[in-house]
């Protein structure tokens, strides 16, 4: 495999200089890392990815990965809601202020520092001083800057004897307000936006038992969260349970086979049986072996 895959590099290496490539990246693939199975969450009514985004991780994810031999339960296609901050450049000139000294106002007075410990009673507390910015409201009233009142110029020197200052709140040079940032990436189900819920496995546990798990878990989430939609896309289970029907089937047939030819080389039929129950001691004495030694057909 490093051979094929220095030999892949050399070859897609040309493509690299294609001006329309962003970017060619090559990796090498662990289906023990991929999910077990791949669900995407939709709702007719809501089509915020925001909301969808609350209920799966909150909900649905706790649900699920709490489930016996579920290792991780990842989201993709959810937006997050974030604070945005439209300053005004013909405001902030005229108050003479810069986009720079309001980020450095919102830092200093969006911090959470411990102020130490305090001991009464053999009790002891940890002090914090909490100055948030949690809401609109608190960010449009903070003070970034004071403007020239009575004499006073703008860096806040009295220049009269009864000079004042009057504060600069951000929102009279900037519209604050919440919304979904980009997306790192979409999901889109027939069309429609999802939210894509992957499920990882424990490594030392049975792939095809944790589908089924997860299944019937979504059986319960369904009459929990009706109108919420739930799809699955991909599930190694049934490409397991799949193969081990062909294995089965092939073993079946390859016996068949093999007595048949058998009683046609020796023409006997006690001598044929015989011969013949070699073959499933044998091939129980084998699977018995691969159940003690912890070896399973989860990947063909």
């Amino acid at each position: 495999m490093n051979e094929a895959f220095l030999d892949l590099q050399k070859a897609m290496s040309p493509f690299a200089t294609n001006p329309d490539i962003t970017e060619l990246r090559i990796t090498q693939h662990d289906p023990n890392a991929s999910p077990v199975i791949l669900i995407a969450l939709s709702h007719q009514q809501v089509t915020d990815m925001a909301e969808l985004k609350r209920m799966a991780e909150s909900y649905i994810r706790n649900e699920l990965i709490r489930l016996e031999g579920v290792a991780e339960v990842a989201l993709s296609g959810q937006e997050v809601t974030s604070l945005f901050i439209y300053t005004d450049p013909y405001r902030l000139e005229a108050f003479r202020l810069t986009v720079d000294e309001i980020a450095s106002r919102i830092e200093s007075n969006n911090q959470s520092i411990s102020g130490g410990r305090v001991t009464e009673l053999g009790v002891r507390y940890l002090v914090k001083s909490n100055t948030r910015l949690d809401s609109v409201e608190n960010v449009e009233n903070l003070i970034v800057g004071y403007k020239a009142v009575d004499g006073q110029d703008a860096t806040g020197s009295s220049t009269t004897k009864n000079g004042g200052k009057a504060p600069i709140y951000l929102r009279e040079v900037a519209t604050v307000r919440f919304e979904n940032a980009e997306p790192e990436n979409i999901v889109r189900l027939n069309g429609e936006r999802s939210i894509g819920l992957s499920v990882y496995k424990e490594m030392r546990f049975n792939t095809v038992k944790v589908v089924d798990v997860v299944s019937e878990q979504l059986k319960s989430i369904r009459q929990a969260l009706p109108g919420y939609h739930f799809k699955i896309i991909t599930n190694q289970g049934t490409f397991i349970k799949s193969s081990i029907s062909d294995v089965q089937q092939s073993l079946l047939l390859g016996v068949l086979l093999a007595v048949v030819v058998l009683f046609i080389f020796l023409r006997r039929v006690g001598t044929t049986l015989i011969v013949s129950l070699a073959i499933p001691v044998y091939m129980v004495a084998t699977f018995k072996l691969r159940f003690f030694n912890g070896l399973t057909l989860n990947i063909m």
